[in-house]
């Protein structure tokens, strides 16, 4: 059996290259064949598949799947909270950092459910006063939470201290019990989670929110410990609303980010030579949370507004490559003199989920 090719960094090329970022697609693909339900209209997804070398590597988490396309180290607990912090518009320094945002954890028949985001709704008087308790309570230990943005704050730990942690966008909208802190002193990480979980749990902020009917506060997620990293040699121009992946660009001197472009066609027609990232996170909160009609629609909006802009450029020859990369387990790889006959479309959901009969 022939493996996968290892996913490639991104490089800089003498025509635009094109890598798009789409997590959330194909595990709700997979989930939908295995229950019987009907696949979604997306005419412009079929026929990029039917052009399309498909392969289905081993799934990886959001932040190493990026790490690799910007050509950085792989390690085991990615710098996320360093590298986030940079793309928030923080000064570069060489402190250990880890995301730590704030999450409302909520009981139930199975366990808890978190959630986190902006269903959240966090305000920056309540992140600063949140975390000044925080301070005044673990600052003896060393810790420092900072509230870099409302719903984005990190910790600042007094040295690099051994921990693998879980991705928040891993654990929201499931039971973050098997994600907890592991390795290293795990007795000192849930000590942490479970002492802050009860100071937030009594605090002033926490009562106001009770009052006024939004989800408490009531505790963090910390993942991704490490300083930054040295830059890659080069990276691509990143077009993203992630402040991760904006963190990446900017680890260069030359890197380019900008927002998630609301001109598809526009953006795509005026593509400069060498290699570009383009997130599109439509369907990653849907699929975390298991919510078919919102992800139905996403991607149905992606079709719509996305794919079928890519699907011209491609037949128009503007793209030296395109590669979509979703990181539960899916590479499509597609260059403008690839095209497979129409029939290929018919089956486009079985070929991106590895399920062809």
């Amino acid at each position: 059996m022939m493996r996968p090719p290892a996913l490639e960094p991104c490089v800089r090329t003498t025509q635009p290259e094109l890598t798009v970022l789409l997590p959330g697609l194909v595990a709700p693909l997979r989930s939908r064949q295995a229950a019987g339900v009907p696949r979604p209209e997306t005419p412009a997804l079929a026929a990029l598949c039917a052009r399309s070398r498909v392969d289905h590597p081993p799934a990886q988490s959001f932040e190493h799947t990026a790490l690799r396309l910007a050509g950085l180290p792989i390690p085991e607990e990615p710098p996320v909270g360093a590298i986030r912090r940079l793309g928030l518009g923080m000064p570069a320094d060489d402190a250990v950092w880890m995301a730590a945002d704030p999450v409302h954890i909520h009981p139930d028949l199975n366990g808890a459910v978190l959630f986190e985001g902006p269903d959240l709704q966090v305000r920056d008087e309540e992140a600063q006063a949140l975390c000044a308790s925080f301070d005044a309570y673990w600052g003896e230990a060393g810790l420092h939470l900072e509230p870099t943005r409302a719903g984005h704050w990190h910790l600042c730990l007094p040295r690099e201290i051994p921990v693998t942690t879980t991705s928040l966008r891993q654990v929201r909208g499931h039971d973050p019990f098997p994600g907890m802190p592991r390795d290293g002193d795990r007795g000192f990480w849930w000590r942490l989670l479970n002492e802050t979980q009860m100071l937030f749990h009594t605090h002033p902020v926490n009562r106001a929110r009770t009052e006024a009917g939004l989800p408490t506060l009531n505790g963090l997620w910390i993942w991704g410990a490490g300083s930054l990293p040295p830059p890659a040699t080069e990276v691509p121009a990143v077009a993203s609303d992630d402040p991760f992946l904006q963190g990446l660009a900017r680890l260069h001197p030359a890197g380019h980010f900008e927002p998630v472009p609301a001109q598809p066609h526009a953006w795509l027609s005026a593509l400069a030579p060498g290699a570009h990232l383009l997130h599109l996170d439509h369907l990653a909160r849907p699929a975390d949370y298991n919510d078919p009609p919102a992800w139905e629609d996403g991607l149905q909006r992606l079709d719509r507004d996305w794919f079928q802009a890519l699907e011209a450029v491609l037949r128009a020859g503007r793209l030296r490559r395109l590669r979509l990369v979703d990181p539960g387990g899916l590479h499509l790889t597609a260059a403008p003199g690839r095209w497979r006959g129409l029939w290929r479309r018919r089956d486009w959901a079985g070929r991106l989920t590895g399920a062809r009969r």
